[in-house]
């Protein structure tokens, strides 16, 4: 299997797989009485407020859905940078490995907060 088809399967199951987990979550927090408001939805980023005390479950997995929507993006850019090693065109493996601090820092600043 040549690594384009890889990329494109990781990508087509990956965000599939991490879209159907959002959406379930989303029909978990249907079923427990309340879809996050305007407001609501800031609740949603964090750990300890309103609607995560309603329903923690469906909150958490609609919460998983999307980090594994920003795993998928992340395990591109990894399978890019292979690939681009491969090639031989270190460029745009820094850019690609740089990506992925970026996006790694910026999560675990958030999650730190």
């Amino acid at each position: 299997m040549s690594l384009e088809k890889a990329l494109a399967g990781f990508m087509r199951y990956g965000s599939l797989a991490a879209v159907c987990l959002c959406a379930l979550g989303m029909i978990f927090l249907i079923g427990e009485g309340g879809l996050p408001t305007q407001g609501g939805l800031h609740e949603l980023s964090g750990v300890d407020y309103g609607l995560l005390m309603d329903s923690p479950g469906a909150a958490w997995v609609a919460l998983a859905g999307l980090g594994a929507l920003v795993l998928v993006s992340v395990g591109r850019l990894l399978l890019c940078a292979v690939w681009f090693l491969r090639e031989g065109d270190r460029r745009f493996v820094v850019i690609s490995l740089v990506t992925v601090l970026l996006v790694t820092a910026a999560a675990a600043f958030r999650l730190a907060s």
